[in-house]
């Protein structure tokens, strides 16, 4: 996240010390003044659109009571050529050197609104009190101190003590209160510049006055050139190649007055040589060799303002680096800060910011979760705890002493995020033929917390999962999902592959879209069940079928369930006899033989057990195998006749047999109609040598040798 210099508004408050010792002294005349005044017309020509600049004359200032505000009230929008002529053209009369004049001066500013306050204080002698010389030194830097303590901290104070009787004031760095001393005309120029410095955030290139060249190695946005000298011009600024470099604004010439500006020291000579101008050049200076092309110049000052931003990035426990913050897992990360070039965003090697400065560059960030501010501040590699919600970090990099720059990063942390899915009105109808078909897909839209995915997101995350049924509940093979063209576009289609057995449907087709998946570490979740119209293109009699074989289908066979259960209630069955029965063989001549048992065997024919409504059938053997005196059927044929009975089946091959047969003592070949026997029958064979008896009740038991 970047952001480039931001540019605040100055309220410039100059206190300037006019009294006659800047004009005289030890009985010789001094040009301290016009240094100061020269000082106050370069101080002017700097000034930027949103800056203000009050001067305070402590002539105006004395025992008597305060003057009504400042003398000059210069604004930045007004153009410099202007603000410094009224410098320039400006009488005085001196006084003395009242410390209401400072004490004025901060009051007034606590009362602006601009972002940056600077007090700066020119002076070359010592101040009263209340009409009173504060002449003990110890005594006059505790006092001012104190009072310098006690301003607001966000007023900066400079003070620039001009010569070496000065009573100095404690630097305090900290609390922004800066101390400078010329103890010389020769340094003052020299000190103004630092103090111009510090107020404009412009930094110096030393430039030799008989080439003009010089090398940079950061970008920069502004190069200011001020020269100085009897009749001294800038006339262009080109890059190593010769080319013209930068717009050049309209140049402010400065200079000191010609003669003395106070009637009462009206001999009193400036400072001839106090003649310069100043020209800005803007645009987009890339690292390499330039030169001043300029006239008559003795001396020059260049100025630059470098054209960096402020890159923060964070870097994972296992140091990946993130520098897309719109999308944040919660959890801990480190913060890291970087300058970069404000011309293409390329890094920029720290090592040239520190060769420029012993100070390096420092960060700090603070920090607002949920717009609550973090209790503390945030250095570069400094651990961060991201929660879920918003968060908000402002960066600040200050850098080659006067310089600063800032960015705000805004950004959302998740544990989640919730995937919803609307469908589009589009002209998707599935067909129903030989497979299920589509003529134009199902058009869905799919959202994040409210907004479609970027497309990084789309190109990284994969398709929703999908399941289909109809709505009579049939489920469908799985329908296909592809991505659309734009980012949040999913485009349904049905399964190619639908099984031909899952195609007894022609009711509209249910669909569940499932996303759970991490994109960006962070889960996102959704689920919805669209509705797509089915048209069932098939011909009436293969539909018939199919709803026939849905829905008629079960009513046949729960029919077919009563009638297998009426059947087997109404199912006549075979009485209940052993399996083996047992065949008493007795010998018609006792001598020749002697009675004995038989097996006999009841077999029942299966299949018709199962049957419904069919009697059930089976055999009874009646006659053993061996019997050979017999010309009748060895087996009886029965089927079940309700109540217990059985009907004889074969009856007619007992009724013309030679063999006489009875049951319950009624002879067979004698017996009319239909005959039905219980389990207790006694069935009699008569052979020629044999009597064959059978009581179906009577389980065979073999005899006992």
């Amino acid at each position: 996240m970047l952001a480039a210099e931001e540019i605040p508004s100055r309220a410039v408050y100059v206190v300037y010390d006019d009294s006659g010792s800047m004009y005289s002294g030890g009985g010789q005349a001094r040009d301290r003044w016009s240094y100061a005044k020269y000082a106050m017309e370069v101080f002017a020509s700097m000034l930027n659109e949103k800056d203000q600049m009050n001067v305070y004359y402590m002539s105006d200032y004395s025992k008597d009571g305060p003057a009504d505000g400042p003398r000059m009230e210069l604004s930045g929008s007004s153009l410099p050529q202007k603000n410094v002529e009224k410098i320039h053209e400006e009488m005085t009369v001196s006084g003395w050197t009242p410390f209401e004049t400072v004490e004025a001066a901060a009051s007034d500013l606590e009362k602006s609104d601009a972002d940056e306050k600077w007090l700066v204080v020119l002076t070359d002698g010592d101040f009263q009190k209340d009409g009173d010389v504060l002449d003990e030194k110890d005594q006059v830097t505790e006092f001012m101190d104190d009072f310098f303590e006690k301003k607001e901290k966000d007023i900066n104070v400079t003070f620039l003590a001009i010569g070496n009787e000065v009573v100095p004031i404690t630097e305090d760095e900290e609390d922004h209160v800066y101390f400078e001393r010329a103890e010389n005309s020769s340094q003052i120029l020299g000190k103004l510049t630092d103090i111009s410095n510090r107020i404009f955030n412009m930094n110096r290139i030393e430039v030799p006055v008989k080439t003009g060249e010089f090398t940079i190695d950061v970008p920069m946005s502004e190069i200011t050139v001020f020269t100085q000298g009897n009749g001294a011009a800038v006339t262009g600024l080109v890059d190593g190649s010769g080319k013209p470099a930068g717009s050049m604004e309209s140049p402010v010439k400065v200079s000191a007055t010609e003669s003395s500006d106070n009637p009462s020291y009206k001999d009193n000579v400036p400072v001839r040589d106090l003649q310069g101008e100043l020209v800005t050049f803007s645009g987009e200076f890339e690292p390499g060799t330039y030169k001043v092309q300029a006239e008559n110049a003795q001396i020059l000052e260049t100025f630059y303002k470098p054209d960096l931003d402020v890159a923060a990035y964070l870097t994972t426990a296992t140091g990946d680096r993130i520098d897309d913050f719109s999308e944040l897992p919660a959890g801990d990360y480190q913060i890291h800060f970087e300058l970069i070039s404000g011309i293409d965003g390329s890094p920029l090697p720290e090592h040239n910011m520190i060769e420029r400065s012993e100070d390096g560059v420092s960060y700090k960030a603070v920090v607002r979760n949920n717009g609550k501010e973090l209790d503390r501040t945030f250095d570069n590699g400094d651990t961060i705890t991201l929660q879920q919600g918003s968060m908000d970090i402002d960066v600040t990099a200050e850098f080659l002493k006067y310089n600063t720059v800032t960015t705000s990063l805004n950004y959302s942390v998740w544990n989640k995020k919730t995937v919803e899915f609307k469908e589009r009105d589009s002209d998707a109808d599935w067909k129903l033929g030989e497979k299920l078909e589509a003529e134009s897909p199902l058009v869905v839209h799919m959202t994040v917390e409210g907004k479609e995915p970027s497309s990084g997101e789309w190109n990284m995350m994969k398709v929703p999962t999908a399941s289909a049924k109809s709505k009579n509940g049939l489920e469908l093979d799985p329908p296909l999902v592809e991505k659309g063209d734009t980012p949040g576009e999913l485009l349904i289609y049905p399964n190619a592959e639908q099984k031909e057995f899952r195609k007894r449907t022609y009711e509209d087709a249910v669909i569940t879209l499932t996303m759970d998946e991490e994109v960006n570490s962070i889960p996102w979740k959704g689920k919805k069940e669209i509705t797509v119209p089915v048209t069932d293109t098939r011909p009436f009699w293969v539909r018939w079928q199919e709803t026939f074989m849905q829905n008629i289908g079960w009513f046949l066979l729960i029919l077919l369930l009563i009638g297998v259960l009426i059947g087997e209630l109404v199912k006549k069955r075979l009485p209940k006899m052993p399996g083996q029965i047992n065949i008493e063989s007795m010998p018609k001549n006792r001598r020749k033989g002697k009675r004995q048992n038989v097996r006999g065997y009841v077999e029942q024919n299966l299949l018709s057990r199962f049957i419904p409504f069919v009697p059930e059938t089976g055999t009874i053997t009646i006659v053993p195998k061996e019997a050979d005196d017999i010309s009748c059927p060895r087996k009886m044929e029965v089927k079940g006749a309700g109540s217990g009975k059985m009907e004889i089946t074969n009856l007619s091959k007992f009724k013309n047999a030679e063999t006489r047969v009875s049951i319950d003592g009624e002879n067979l070949d004698q017996f009319e109609g239909t005959l039905r026997i219980g389990r207790s029958a006694e069935i009699v064979v008569y052979g020629d040598e044999n009597t064959y008896t059978t009581v179906l009740s009577d389980k065979y038991v073999p005899e006992e040798e």
